[in-house]
């Protein structure tokens, strides 16, 4: 069913929602959505320049796929611990300022597959304080799910690790898709019960002014983090993959979203 009401200048039915007859949206608080839909190359050399892409050994740098898809694609290098970043290139996203009116979000639609078994590797999702990290590894988890190394001091997102027996990020069935927060160098780890798999999902992060985080995959609520960071610090999107098992890592980004509610 749709609806249409020409005199305001807007038709939505469950599909989408036009603007028409000259109306238009004017959004004023800061927001970067990216579909990866202007062409093959390098990230620097499009137009928006969003991104920055680090990597740790040799493989595939995250890029706009070169045909037919309006994605971001990269792949480790075979060897364990090799990695792959992509991260905005603003660390301005400060929750204090920015999340006013409503949550600092980055929601991102993506799917991360390790070569042979597809539960190889380990992927993060998050808000970072910076673009990059030693080595690539911001975090490095054990077999009992503790982090033998710690990078970022600020650090808000999803984590996924294939190494863990034990621990938050392993459940009855399987290695668990969970968090990781860092508050002024103190972390927690905290697990769902969502395991991983090979097919595209959303991941959302919601934090408030006060520096709670809200955890979100495929639109269900899966954990809460209270205190998660430091509000007044500065933030950016950050993803990267990880090999592990000696196998290639490939994520494949449908889309990256980020928005604060301020304006």
């Amino acid at each position: 069913m749709s609806r249409s009401f020409p005199s305001y200048g807007v038709e939505h039915s469950k599909e989408a929602v036009r603007y028409v007859n000259g109306a238009t949206i004017e959004e004023t608080s800061p927001r970067i959505f990216d579909h990866f839909a202007y062409g093959a190359g390098a990230m620097n050399s499009h137009v928006p320049q969003n991104w920055v892409t680090t990597e740790t050994g040799a493989a595939t740098q995250f890029a706009p796929g070169a045909t037919g898809a309006t994605v971001a694609i990269g792949a480790t290098g075979g060897t364990t611990n090799n990695a792959q970043e992509i991260a905005g290139k603003l660390v301005g996203w400060k929750p204090s300022t920015m999340a006013t009116n409503r949550p600092l979000v980055l929601e991102v639609r993506a799917k991360f597959v390790g070569t042979t078994t597809a539960t190889d590797g380990d992927f993060t999702i998050g808000f970072a304080d910076a673009v990059t990290y030693t080595n690539g590894l911001a975090y490095v988890v054990s077999a009992a799910s503790a982090l033998t190394t710690s990078v970022p001091t600020e650090f808000c997102g999803f984590y996924y690790s294939s190494i863990p027996t034990s621990g938050a990020l392993y459940g009855a069935s399987g290695n668990v898709i969970g968090a990781v927060t860092t508050i002024a160098d103190v972390n927690t780890v905290t697990g769902s019960t969502v395991v991983k798999d090979s097919d595209m999902h959303v991941y959302r992060i919601e934090i408030d002014a006060s520096g709670n985080a809200q955890f979100y995959i495929d639109g269900t609520h899966r954990m809460t983090v209270a205190s998660a960071v430091t509000p007044t610090v500065a933030l950016t999107p950050y993803i990267a993959i990880i090999a592990k098992n000696s196998h290639v890592h490939t994520g494949t980004i449908d889309y990256i979203h980020v928005s604060a509610g301020i304006g």
